[in-house]
């Protein structure tokens, strides 16, 4: 179990299976329905019902919103080469030979850690878990990232 924990833990100790744009069903749904608005012209069917209904004044602003969510998946995990290419926790942890950030002495006043500490309020507590307790208690006792 270990190792497929691993797999799923980013560098810096974000667990990918937590991360919205891993949720494959989430983008599954988001296509079809796009493709169902398409294929029923909806675009032209809202153009008919905004004089009545104002909420389909906004009807190409929702297909952007639609697609920027498509956009928003990701293409595997962290150690598969998936999320950020330009990801510079995985190349600092890459470069210091470091399995990941909770190996680092540093971790706790990290500049490249900063930003993702803002997004996921939890990232110090995960990383001491995996520290102190090792992978599979952190998959045990991991919060969810965006609460």
């Amino acid at each position: 179990m270990e190792a497929a924990v691993l797999e799923k833990t980013g560098y810096c100790g974000i667990y990918c299976g937590d991360c919205v744009s891993a949720r494959s069903e989430l983008f599954c749904v988001a296509r079809t329905l796009k493709s169902e608005l398409v294929n029923t012209h909806l675009d032209t069917f809202s153009k008919l019902k905004d004089s009545k209904d104002v909420a389909f004044k906004d009807y190409n602003r929702f297909l952007d919103v639609l697609s920027a969510i498509i956009n928003l998946e990701c293409s595997g995990s962290c150690r598969s080469g998936g999320c950020d290419a330009s990801c510079e926790v995985r190349a600092c942890a890459n470069s210091k030979l470091l399995v990941g950030c909770w190996e680092c002495e540093n971790r706790e006043d990290c500049p490249k850690l900063e930003k993702l500490k803002k997004q996921h309020p939890n990232l110090d507590f995960h990383l001491n878990i995996i520290a102190n307790e090792g992978l599979q208690a952190f998959h045990n006792k991991r919060k969810p990232h965006y609460q």
